[in-house]
């Protein structure tokens, strides 16, 4: 009877557990097979609307008083980049493109390359609360030990939110209604991250040409924002001093480096691998000094 009883249990446990087991697999497998892009997930064309009127300014476009470069970056579902796209304007836009996973370290590096070409450039991005690309752009750099503090970045998103009556604020929304044009309006950066994972896969190069076009359209789209306020509304458009990240030897083993947000000043000490300001670990400061720093100068004399 208790042996009856024992298994008459099993079954029910079975027959409660066992369908809900299937079920949670199949959506693990269906999630998994959708970020590796084993079907197409573009959502289908639309036509960008358009708008007659210019909407209201607010107040004054704060911008860098420096040089810009508009940059925007794309990243697969895992986080990693892939792609960093970059606008200065006048110049032609450059792009630095993963073909592979594997590739990442490869553009992280030609980034690196073309920032320090271009040190009195500040890097504008649109994220929001998150600075979505500066702190991917960052994590991914350190993630290999590259140079990750040296170059200047402004969101870019605040002053435009604050400048601007609209209805939204993403970039899309913002650049259509000043007129921007998109070339691939139904796009966004979730559908874009898991078409890339596809293009990966399939090797559709039509395909990455559509995912490289959709990020020059953002960082082209930021440009424009800046300039639709300085041809039409160049009295709203006011210039703030960039606090360049720099540093200062005071001993073969210390330097001054200013605070990146604040007006104090801490000291880095190479020799104890030590600096003075409040934090205690991934101190920026002692990251900028290790990027920056020349070597010593030899003392030795030769006979």
């Amino acid at each position: 009877m208790e042996a009856t009883l024992g298994l008459t249990m099993i079954d029910a446990l079975l027959i409660v557990f066992l369908p809900a087991a299937v079920v949670i697999i199949l959506l693990e497998a269906y999630h998994w097979a959708y970020l590796n892009g084993f079907w197409d997930t573009s959502p289908a064309p639309r036509e960008q609307p358009v708008w007659q009127r210019d909407p209201s300014v607010k107040s004054s476009l704060r911008i860098p008083d420096s040089k810009l470069a508009f940059l925007d970056v794309e990243t697969d579902p895992s986080g990693k980049l892939w792609c960093i796209g970059i606008c200065e304007g006048e110049f032609a836009p450059v792009q630095f493109v993963a073909r592979e996973p594997s590739e990442e370290k490869q553009i992280l590096e030609e980034f690196v390359k073309y920032a320090r070409s271009k040190k009195n450039r500040v890097f504008c991005y649109y994220a929001g609360i998150k600075k979505f690309d500066e702190t991917v752009l960052r994590t991914r750099l350190r993630a290999y030990d590259l140079p990750s503090e040296f170059f200047v970045m402004k969101d870019m998103f605040h002053t435009v939110r604050a400048s601007l009556k609209v209805q939204r604020y993403g970039l899309k929304y913002v650049g259509a209604r000043l007129g921007y044009r998109f070339g691939h309006w139904e796009l966004d950066g979730r559908a874009v991250s898991v078409l890339w994972k596809r293009y990966v896969r399939v090797r559709d190069e039509q395909l990455l040409r559509k995912l490289t076009d959709y990020n020059l359209d953002d960082v082209k789209a930021l440009c424009y924002v800046v300039d639709w306020f300085k041809k039409k509304h160049p009295d709203n458009v006011r210039r703030e001093h960039v606090k360049w990240r720099t540093i200062k030897r005071v001993s073969a083993d210390s330097y001054e480096v200013p605070s990146f947000t604040g007006e104090e000043t801490y000291t880095v000490n190479t020799a104890e691998d030590r600096c003075t300001c409040p934090v205690s670990r991934e101190c920026k400061h002692l990251c900028l000094v290790t990027e920056l720093a020349e070597p010593p100068p030899d003392n030795r004399t030769t006979g």
